[in-house]
């Protein structure tokens, strides 16, 4: 099996212009992968997730860009979108440390901390996205 390099690039955490509100915070990662043979650039990923949620543990849902036809595993995808954005976010976080709190809300902060990762790839479509 191949494999795509994952480029990480930066984060919008809770932006506002994505519909963050009391309920839902949104944030999006922008990154870029790298296949054995090309690149694609700009690919923006949004999270969702509770708010007031931990931060470290509860569940996020990943949303995937429309307009971009990638062939990934895709739970090795979400698996390394949800890394990423758990070190910048949390207790462990390299951009905002959120330890024993609740009712914080800051909003469209930005943070370019460059990540690379890798994950599987074929170059036969399938079902996963």
């Amino acid at each position: 099996m191949q494999k795509v390099k994952i480029k990480y690039k930066r984060c919008i955490q809770n932006m506002q212009e994505l519909g963050s509100d009391d309920d839902y915070m949104f944030s999006k990662i922008f990154l870029s992968l790298v296949y054995p043979d090309s690149k694609t650039e700009n690919i923006e990923v949004e999270i969702k997730q509770t708010a007031g949620s931990d931060f470290e543990k509860d569940s996020i849902e990943i949303i995937l860009p429309k307009d971009k036809i990638i062939i990934l595993n895709y739970e090795q995808f979400r698996d390394s979108v949800e890394n990423y954005y758990r070190k910048i976010i949390g207790n462990k976080g390299r951009g905002i440390r959120i330890e024993n709190s609740s009712n914080i809300k800051m909003y469209n902060n930005i943070f370019t901390i460059p990540f690379e990762d890798e994950i599987d790839y074929s170059d036969e479509h399938h079902s996963g996205w």
